[in-house]
């Protein structure tokens, strides 16, 4: 069965992340690990959206909690951005602590919306604290 996309690469599974529509998933085996066109897996979305059983469910496909999207971010990444505890406690518990992982977190993501990407990341230090949220 081919799955279709949209125009930004999505497919159905990353869309069940989006609306949280977890229960479905397991439907979708086959398209845990495929990414939109910034490298965003269903993980991502599931992180960026805050919805932790979606992540669980996804965790039950096997999926890769350190996959990078384009620009080197993981789901850890995307639920400190988002600011969304539950998701950040649901996915360290899988994710890899690497040195790069670590750098690329840090305070990048808890600086104000208004820098631009290229500021904030030369501002990284230590690694995502939810305590400063």
């Amino acid at each position: 069965m081919k799955h279709i996309k949209d125009t930004d690469g999505r497919n159905i599974l990353q869309y069940l992340c989006i609306y949280g529509l977890y229960k479905y998933m397991q439907a979708f085996p086959s398209l845990v690990e495929q990414t939109d066109y910034q490298g965003n897996t269903a993980l991502h979305y599931a992180c960026r959206y805050g919805y932790p059983k979606a992540i669980q469910e996804l965790r039950e496909m096997k999926a890769n909690v350190n996959a990078q999207n384009i620009h080197g971010e993981t789901p850890l990444h995307i639920a400190c951005v988002y600011q969304h505890q539950e998701c950040y406690n649901a996915i360290k518990l899988y994710s890899l602590p690497t040195q790069d992982a670590v750098n690329n977190m840090a305070e990048f993501y808890m600086l104000p919306s208004l820098l631009s990407r290229e500021k904030k990341r030369a501002r990284i230090e230590t690694s995502c604290n939810p305590s400063l949220w």
